[in-house]
């Protein structure tokens, strides 16, 4: 019998068995006997082989984190690190049915990142909680209503950005907000600097247009815009050529300043040394106001200087200084501490009024003064009375009462002119005046109602008996006047030294 190897080799080979032997495995050749015994010996060297192949793959093939990367021509596995499968655990021959290759590609909120040696990081980038970073610089783009860009924090800051030389955030909206903040208990932006400059800068590129705009949308009690400051300025605006604070208001306040202990609720300031208004007020309306004060209590407009004017009104057709007050109040006020100045100045550039008064019931204007004059006119005309003049008795300067007395007339109609400074109105000119006359020879008694012992009379007799030539002729001359607690008597005598009872046809006397 001739037997050869070559079936039995490749029989072992097709199998991929490569740890059987070829003495181990009887071949036969064409035309030679088989026996029983050699057949049945190749099967159990088969078996055999097989069992034993079985056995080294029931384990685990490669170390700990490997994974299987192919087998050998003769049965023989090769094994390579694992970069897919979790740490320590055993790695995979193929992932898909790709063996050589492995491509990843991230979707929506997926970052990859490959940077550290040997490995492959996927993370979520937007699922709260995620912990996922952006890769520097980014730029994304999106359109919808939802936020292209959500940042939350429960416990501290949602968004922090820094920068050497640049903006640390800068936003951009075609027709929205730049920057939208939002806080249920605190600041929705809060901005700081430690360069002198601001904390919150906005800036304005279209003309009506506002750089920094606050909104209250609650109602009073709450501010559209509010500044703090323990030492400074809460609220600073400057301009070059236009208005450094703004305020505008349909029915309230367009600017409103309060100070709670003491201080200036607004303040304004000149410092150029040229013409201007540290505070300014206009209005054009007729009943409106440029400038109101307002006060409970205190002053409603007060005006300090040192040198110069403490408060100057100007018009063109109208009242430079209007000031009103309530019961016992004081509707303007002016004061000079020094030695020189005016309280208050009035001038007119015109025929007008310096200083003007008016009072339905009282007095229109007032001066007093504890040791010089209360009122005092200089001019062509120191003083001019369009109406009465009126002094208090126990006074000089002005006529306290004046009377014209014809006693030729009947009783009750013998006061022809009168006036009486202690009255008002009509009375102090309509007759009798409040006065009344007692006859008796050779005088007359009147009574002004007033305490006349502090003032001076003067008494002229109104005609005298011209054209009497006779001896027997008496002519009546003034002998003097007498006062009384509230009169004044007027004494004549005749020419012959004795009463003249006739009075013809009469006086006039005057107080002083």
């Amino acid at each position: 019998m001739k037997r050869t190897a070559t079936k039995g080799l490749f029989l072992g080979a097709s199998l991929g068995l490569g740890a059987l032997a070829a003495d181990t495995i009887t071949t036969f050749q064409a035309g030679t006997p088989i026996r029983a015994a050699e057949v049945n010996a190749n099967f159990g060297a088969l078996k055999t082989g097989l069992d034993g192949k079985q056995n080294t793959l029931s384990g685990s093939p490669c170390q700990t984190g490997q994974f299987v990367k192919g087998i050998g021509a003769d049965g023989a596995l090769s094994c390579a690190p694992d970069q897919i499968g979790a740490g320590g655990a055993a790695g995979v021959a193929s992932l898909n049915g790709k063996t050589g290759s492995l491509a990843l590609e991230a979707g929506s909120n997926i970052k990859i990142d490959s940077s550290q040696a040997g490995k492959l990081i996927v993370s979520a980038t937007g699922s709260p909680g995620g912990g996922g970073t952006l890769t520097l610089p980014y730029s994304g783009a999106a359109n919808g209503t939802s936020p292209a860009f959500s940042v939350s924090n429960s416990a501290g800051m949602a968004l922090s950005g820094s920068s050497t030389d640049g903006n640390a955030v800068y936003a951009i909206s075609g027709k929205g907000y730049g920057v939208s903040a939002y806080s249920e208990a605190s600041f929705g932006v809060v901005g700081f600097t430690n360069s002198g400059l601001a904390g919150v800068y906005g800036e304005a590129k279209v003309s009506g247009a506002t750089g920094v705009r606050g909104v209250n949308s609650v109602g009073p009690g709450s501010s559209g815009m509010w500044g703090e400051s323990a030492p400074g300025s809460g609220v600073r605006g400057s301009s070059v050529t236009g208005t450094g604070v703004l305020g505008t208001s349909e029915r309230g306040y367009g600017v409103r300043g309060t100070v709670s202990a003491s201080g200036t609720g607004v303040y304004g300031e000149n410092t150029s040394g040229a013409a201007g208004a540290g505070v300014q007020g206009r209005a054009d309306a007729v009943n409106s106001v440029g400038v109101g004060g307002l006060s409970a209590a205190g002053t409603g407009v007060q005006g300090t200087s040192a040198s110069g004017t403490g408060v100057q009104g100007a018009s063109g057709n109208g009242t430079g200084v209007r000031g009103t007050s309530g019961s016992g109040g004081t509707g303007v006020e002016g004061s000079v501490t020094g030695t020189n100045g005016y309280g208050v100045r009035g001038t007119h550039a015109s025929n007008g009024f310096g200083v003007y008064g008016n009072s339905p019931g009282g007095v229109g204007v007032g001066g007093e003064s504890t040791n010089s004059v209360g009122v005092q006119g200089k001019g062509p005309i120191a003083m001019k009375a369009v109406g009465n003049a009126v002094q208090s008795p126990g006074f000089g300067g002005w006529a306290k009462g004046m009377v014209i007395v014809d006693v030729t007339r009947p009783a009750g109609q013998q006061i022809v002119r009168c006036y009486n400074s202690q009255l008002s109105g009509a009375a102090m000119n309509t007759v009798p005046c409040g006065y009344s006359l007692e006859s008796a020879t050779g005088q007359v008694r009147v009574i002004f109602g007033f305490d006349t012992t502090q003032t001076f009379a003067s008494a002229t007799l109104t005609e005298s008996q011209a054209g009497c030539f006779s001896s027997s002729c008496t002519i009546p001359f003034l002998a003097g006047v007498l006062y009384e607690d509230d009169s004044v008597v007027v004494v004549a005598r005749g020419s012959n030294n004795a009463n003249y009872i006739g009075f013809t046809p009469g006086f006039t006397l005057i107080l002083y």
